[in-house]
């Protein structure tokens, strides 16, 4: 799945070698994020973060079907609803670590994806808030 992803644009190589701060917020900028954002002190600061996810092993309980089902509803009612930003919420069948509450938790991961090349970070920030507390087997949300 991932390398199809790649093909399509849709995957952010791991960056090799040792980056600096500067090297963080120029592909933060390409990926149009804000500049409120890039330039908070300190950087990156809590809530951002390139995270690299890999399986070496399908994961996928009985209750992955549901799950993907439930959270692509949810997504295809809030697009209904906003009349604009098409999004498109993919569970992904790796189990990834994430903090629920006070403890570290491990479950499903949500792949957020828009065909335009300037998301709105506002929607995604709603929806993956709204896909973690409806959906508690997800731990991650990203895009």
């Amino acid at each position: 799945m991932v390398r199809q992803l790649r093909i399509y644009g849709r995957v952010v190589e791991p960056l090799k070698g040792n980056c600096v701060v500067a090297s963080y917020k120029g592909l933060g900028r390409e990926l149009g994020l804000s500049t409120e954002l890039l330039e908070r002190h300190p950087f990156p600061g809590p809530g951002l973060s390139i995270q690299i996810s890999y399986a070496e092993e399908l994961f996928m309980e009985a209750d992955f079907v549901e799950t993907q089902v439930l959270i692509r509803l949810m997504v295809d009612y809030a697009n209904m609803a906003a009349k604009r930003n098409q999004y498109v919420a993919t569970p992904l069948p790796i189990r990834i670590v994430g903090v629920k509450g006070d403890c570290r938790t491990s479950s499903y991961c949500v792949e957020l994806s828009s065909e335009h090349t300037q998301p709105n970070w506002n929607d995604l920030a709603t929806y993956a808030r709204l896909i973690q507390r409806v959906c508690h087997n997800v731990v991650f949300a990203t895009y």
